[in-house]
């Protein structure tokens, strides 16, 4: 439902906010919901909407999504203070949503074969983006939302490192079930 909320806002916020880039010396604070046209606006709802349903498949949280979308978002600012480039920082953050959702699609596609994947999209994408910056910016959400996921849920880690120790095998179900408690619902079946 957040997800879906910050979707009509980057909405409500377009006819304000278009062509808001932000900069070291043309500070604006609604970066994180500006677009520079409707198709990057459609882009980014259509985005927003596959990570929300990908969010509700993988009963991730979709709080912490919002919390790497502004995290990343407030990062790539900084990096463009440093570096004196302008930015809009929604489509970062919704590449560090992808980037935070990466790891919990396992069981689709290892993520030795996904992050590449997708970082090689990024890079020869030519439709949306068309300056080498703006892939940056963009290939730094995606790496920030990865990063950002292993640092929030550092518990199931430990857990896969624990029953590997141990010699119990790797079993994604079985440590998604001890990691999550919440998440897993036991069915039993009477015989």
């Amino acid at each position: 439902m957040l997800l879906l909320l910050l979707g009509v806002v980057m909405l409500a916020c377009y006819p304000f906010s278009t062509h808001l880039f932000s900069s070291p010396l043309h500070f604006n604070p609604l970066f994180m919901l500006a677009h520079e046209s409707v198709t990057h606006l459609a882009i980014n709802l259509l985005s927003l909407l596959l990570v929300w349903l990908i969010s509700r498949r993988t009963g991730t949280r979709q709080g912490r999504l919002l919390l790497a979308f502004f995290t990343a978002s407030l990062a790539s600012l900084t990096m463009a203070f440093m570096f004196n480039l302008p930015i809009i920082g929604s489509s970062v953050g919704i590449y560090a949503m992808i980037g935070y959702l990466l790891p919990e699609m396992v069981s689709l596609a290892p993520l030795s074969l996904s992050y590449p994947a997708m970082s090689l999209l990024l890079f020869f994408e030519s439709g949306i983006t068309s300056k080498a910056w703006e892939k940056l910016f963009h290939w730094f959400g995606l790496t920030a939302g990865t990063v950002m996921h292993y640092m929030v849920d550092s518990r199931r880690l430990k857990l896969i490192k624990q029953m590997t120790n141990m010699g119990l095998g790797f079993d994604m179900y079985a440590v998604l079930g001890a990691a999550y408690p919440e998440r897993t619902k036991l069915v039993y079946r009477l015989k």
